[in-house]
């Protein structure tokens, strides 16, 4: 084999093995990207890009953080930073925002870009590259993304908007469990209100039957102040609470068996008093109802019953 041919030889296979360390060094630069949701976006909106900062499976830095500034004609790089994950792996969150609208739903790129870093194979970054040799980088490709009108004019099938889905779908609520508890509940209110009808109920029913003043106050019901009758009932109310007849010389005894009526003394004291006006003098004597006129009662049995359910047992 002649000189000439050897060396053509030669020079072959060191292309392809610098080819297969460019490739095999574009393939370790590769970044791995969290891009930012393909639909859902209007004007103004701000979209966020993740890079990983790894390199061939080692923790790269960037040598500087990407500029804020236009990007396209429908992008803004707004901030850049670096976060760090629960599992301790390092991110560059880079943000942009949304500069135009569109008059139909449009798709549009989030332009490629490359991140010049260090670290990958250089110990602490402190390598610099060699003279002609581009710096290490990570490669971050572009993405699309769904651009929709502020307020499309048609239809949606016009304006094409018909396609438009949510990001993701919103879980299903099991609502059996909850109907469930709502019946229960409503059952058990019911029940109380029933149960607490039933027990007022049977309490006024005892308390006509059992409280001297709730009973002398059904027998008036019928009756006007100046009838006999109606005196005569509250007198029977006043024996029963004292548990023996009482006139207004024994009104202590009553009010010693019964200290709740001390507050209306000088209404019971003054009841007596007139009643013994009707009940003991000449039936021809002028005026004997009028008298009573001072003391109503049915005015003054209403506020004994009032004190009565107070000390109801």
């Amino acid at each position: 084999m002649s000189f000439p041919m050897r060396a053509r030889i030669a020079v072959c296979l060191v292309a392809c093995a610098i080819a297969l360390s460019s490739l095999h060094a574009a393939l370790a630069a590769m970044a791995v990207i969290n891009q930012p949701r393909g639909t859902g976006y209007f004007v103004g909106d701000k979209v966020t890009q993740r890079v990983l900062l790894e390199s061939a499976g080692q923790s790269v830095s960037p040598v500087s953080l990407p500029a804020p500034g236009r990007v396209s004609a429908w992008f803004e790089r707004r901030a850049a930073s670096i976060q760090t994950d629960t599992s301790s792996r390092r991110w560059l969150v880079v943000e942009y925002q949304i500069l135009n609208a569109p008059p139909k739903l449009m798709t549009v790129k989030l332009p490629a870009w490359s991140l010049p870093i260090k670290g990958a194979g250089q110990p602490g970054g402190s390598k610099p590259p060699t003279h002609g040799e581009a710096p290490a980088s990570l490669a971050i490709p572009a993405t699309s993304i769904n651009i929709a009108p502020l307020s499309p004019p048609g239809s949606p099938t016009q304006v094409g908007t018909a396609d438009l889905r949510p990001d993701r779908l919103p879980p299903l609520i099991v609502t059996a469990p909850i109907w469930r508890s709502i019946e229960t509940s409503v059952g058990a209110l019911c029940l109380t209100l029933i149960a607490w009808l039933a027990w007022v109920m049977w309490r006024n029913r005892r308390a006509l039957a059992t409280q001297p003043f709730a009973r002398a106050l059904r027998e008036m019901r019928t009756l006007d102040d100046g009838e006999p009758r109606a005196w005569q009932a509250l007198h029977r109310a006043f024996d029963r609470t004292a548990g023996r007849v009482i006139q207004h010389a024994t009104l202590p005894t009553l009010f010693e068996r019964a200290p709740q009526l001390l507050p209306a003394r000088a209404q019971i004291e003054k009841f007596f008093a007139q009643s013994s006006l009707i009940f003991f003098t000449a039936p021809s004597s002028p005026g004997r109802f009028e008298t009573a006129g001072g003391v109503s009662p049915h005015t003054l049995c209403a506020e004994l019953r009032e004190i009565e359910k107070r000390h109801e047992r």
